[in-house]
């Protein structure tokens, strides 16, 4: 596929993220999913469980693609995530406040499916402005 058709594919994937049902499509039966922070790889099933969970925390959750780079089979995607805390979330209990945090990820892709992807979310700022963390200056 060409690089072009891989980005495609990507923005399909992020544009969806809020209906599983059409994103998955967009996956490979052996996806993974690596994220910043977590203890190893996530399977389809395990990766779909955490997606769930995040858009029951944040309902109106939206990504916003502003840039993409694709070599070969894979793409470069950085997305604004913006949202409001409407549902739990890791077990903190809604706030109502509202996030927006930048967010980088490598998709690999192999005849139209996604079969590899790693994620770095600044989940930090998100958790200083839904109140759960002091920003800098504030602590103490």
């Amino acid at each position: 596929m060409s690089t072009e058709q891989n980005k495609a594919i990507a923005r399909r994937f992020y544009e969806e993220f809020n209906n599983w049902e059409a994103a998955s499509r967009l996956l490979a039966s052996d996806y993974l999913a690596y994220m910043a922070g977590a203890p190893g790889p996530r399977s389809r099933d395990q990766h779909e469980a955490m997606v769930r969970s995040v858009a029951a925390a944040f309902p109106d959750m939206k990504l916003t693609i502003h840039e993409q780079i694709a070599e070969a089979d894979k793409v470069l995607t950085r997305v604004t995530a913006t949202g409001t805390h409407k549902g739990d979330f890791q077990g903190i209990p809604a706030t109502g406040k509202t996030f927006s945090m930048e967010g980088w990820s490598l998709d690999r892709i192999v005849d139209g499916k996604i079969v590899e992807h790693r994620t770095i979310d600044d989940v930090m700022t998100m958790m200083m402005q839904l109140g759960v963390i002091p920003a800098p200056g504030q602590a103490g």
